[in-house]
């Protein structure tokens, strides 16, 4: 007769197996490890996670063991399954903006579930192997139960300080589980000692403005997603939407730099302002820009089209809302109309014979793109199925490698309409004599143009320089401004980022230069000397941001475009051309 299996055998491999499943990101991280001393770190923090886990698994009480089973096992899901729908480590940045976008969480995942069937599978196996009773003895012995009960919670607590010191570094590549619980720590602790010993009442208005009525409408349209030079229509794989062509209202400034890779932390800049030096400190002791405007007697207004029935996003809290006069979303209103109903929204309130200030939130090229335009506006094939993601604003499949192409021809089908369209509405209908608008996006696009792994589109950790590369046009034919944004948009062309939004958003609302300038760098009407760089990681703790500089691309008007439209289908193994810049 076979003797049984022990059981604590069974447990034993069950948890092996899930710490050794995502063995080539441990391998990774080895790859990336400076020196032996970093090495020599790397591995007795690995080695002690591994210690940690096990010690969990094989404590003998019941109730500390399921919170650990728990505990460890949600760690493991969220880095192992973010690692393989990003292609890239779970850093402490990516996993706050995981936390903010929360309430989405469950769309996420449900969209994405073919990614996370792997690691789902694998957490399951860790879970049971941690949740199973030890059956030997020997786990019994006070000194192993006094261990297998503190050292899980110790080795935590250990890689909180390290990741604390290190502004959020230190912990990427070790055994999941043992990732996600320092991040949420030191999220705690960065919470605490804000709330504690940094919060500081924001200030009110106090910049001196003239106090003449301002007689127009002051617009931001923050686009979603889209990147510059696929505006451009001197570059093959451009567009070629009305908005960067010879118009009398289009003052087009050019390629500029956005201030982050993120929807999230560029709308909180562009809210409250703040230069390159002092943006952290702005977002929470400046007044807003819904309090500027309140100040120079415009209404305020904000439209969003990617949230219905009141849902925020990009950090915007109570505090914000109660500022704004008119909050508009568009409930009932299919995710593939809602840009050309902000158009319709937009071009009426210009019209309106009132003075305002104008946000606006646009749903623009977010992925998924698959249904984000209207059958007729398929002009770009072959492309992504269509069908799947009529009702999913920012949640989707990412395209693999070798369908770049058709995830490319949707993504420009979808700018043709949502920024193409869009425009030519606006342009029709609204009096852009009594606006001043100011048009950016929230981000650029990585699409792996040098082969580069990962799905990626944009807030990677170690971002593509095409993730900050944004449009910044003007578009206004105010007497008062239209002359001045025409001579700037030459002299600044190509030289502007995000950061000179606000400023030039105050000096239109008739806000002193002077101070203006003082308090929050130089505006779009005046030289900029900007650097062309965005955050690619905020300043954390004593860590100082991370920057990295925008790529301007040139033009290659005579290279071959790989993706072609429907007349001329492409052809099977034709390769996409790739700015000089971004060859591989």
């Amino acid at each position: 007769m076979k003797p049984r299996t022990p059981p604590d055998a069974i447990k034993l491999a069950s948890v092996l197996v899930a710490l050794a499943v995502p063995f080539h990101w441990y391998l990774l991280r080895i790859n990336s490890v400076n020196g032996p001393a970093g090495m020599v770190a790397y591995v007795s923090l690995w080695l002690l996670s591994v210690a940690a886990i096990l010690s969990a698994a094989f404590c003998p009480r019941t109730v500390p063991r399921v919170i650990y089973a728990v505990l460890l096992t949600i760690s493991a899901f969220v880095v192992d399954s973010y690692q393989s729908i990003m292609g890239e480590f779970l850093t402490y940045d990516a996993f706050v903006t995981i936390y903010q976008a929360r309430a989405f969480l469950g769309d996420a995942v449900g969209q994405f579930r073919l990614q996370a069937a792997q690691p789902a599978l694998t957490c399951a196996l860790l879970f049971v192997g941690i949740l199973l009773p030890p059956r030997s003895s020997l786990w019994k012995a006070r000194p192993l139960q006094h261990v297998s009960l503190v050292l899980p919670a110790a080795t935590v607590m250990l890689l909180t300080a390290v990741a604390y010191g290190r502004g959020g570094a230190g912990v990427k590549g070790l055994p999941s589980s043992m990732v996600t619980l320092p991040y949420q720590s030191i999220q705690v602790i960065e919470a605490m000692r804000f709330a504690l010993f940094e919060k500081v009442e924001r200030e009110h208005v106090a910049l001196h403005r003239d106090s003449s009525v301002i007689p127009y409408d002051v617009v931001i349209l923050v686009d979603e997603s889209v990147r510059a030079d696929y505006l451009e229509g001197r570059f093959p794989y451009g567009t070629r939407t009305d908005v960067i062509k010879p118009n009398d209202a289009v003052h087009n400034f050019g390629f500029a730099a956005a201030a982050t890779n993120c929807s999230a932390g560029t709308n909180v800049i562009l809210r409250h302002g703040g230069t390159r030096e002092l943006y952290a400190s702005y977002l929470y002791a400046k007044p807003t820009i819904w309090e500027y405007a309140k100040a120079a007697g415009l209404k305020t207004v904000y439209i969003d089209a990617q949230r219905t029935r009141g849902g925020l996003q990009n950090q915007m809290y109570q505090d914000e809302v109660d500022l704004i006069d008119s909050f508009i979303q568009f409930d009932d209103t299919p995710l593939v109309d809602r840009d050309i109903a902000i158009a319709d929204t937009l071009s009426a309130l210009t019209r309106n014979e009132q003075s305002e200030f104008i946000m606006v939130n646009k749903l623009g090229a977010h992925f998924p793109v698959h249904d984000k335009y209207p059958d007729e506006y398929m002009t770009f094939t072959p492309t992504v199925p269509r069908g799947t993601f009529a009702n999913v604003s920012d949640t989707g499949k990412r395209e693999g490698f070798g369908t770049w192409d058709l995830y490319l021809n949707a993504y420009r089908n979808t700018l043709l309409w949502n920024v193409g369209h869009f425009f030519d509405i606006v342009f029709e209908r609204a009096d852009l004599s009594k606006a001043v608008i100011f048009y950016t996006s929230d981000h650029g696009q990585d699409f792996h143009e040098g082969g580069s792994p990962g799905y990626a589109t944009h807030c990677q950790g170690t971002p593509s320089p095409n993730e900050g590369l944004v449009p910044q046009l003007v578009i206004t034919t105010n007497d008062e401004w239209a002359e001045t944004a025409h001579s700037w948009a030459r002299k600044n062309h190509d030289a502007t980022s995000h950061f000179n939004i606000f400023p030039t958003l105050l000096a239109v609302m008739g806000y002193a230069p002077t101070e203006v300038r003082q308090a929050y760098g130089p505006s779009l009407f005046e030289p900029t000397n900007d650097p062309l760089t965005f955050v690619a990681k905020f300043n954390r703790f004593s860590r100082a941001p991370v920057w990295t500089e925008v790529r301007i691309p040139e033009s290659v008007a005579e290279t071959k475009v790989r993706s072609s439209p429907s007349s001329s289908p492409i052809v099977a193994g034709e390769t996409r051309p790739y700015p000089p810049t971004q060859r591989p």
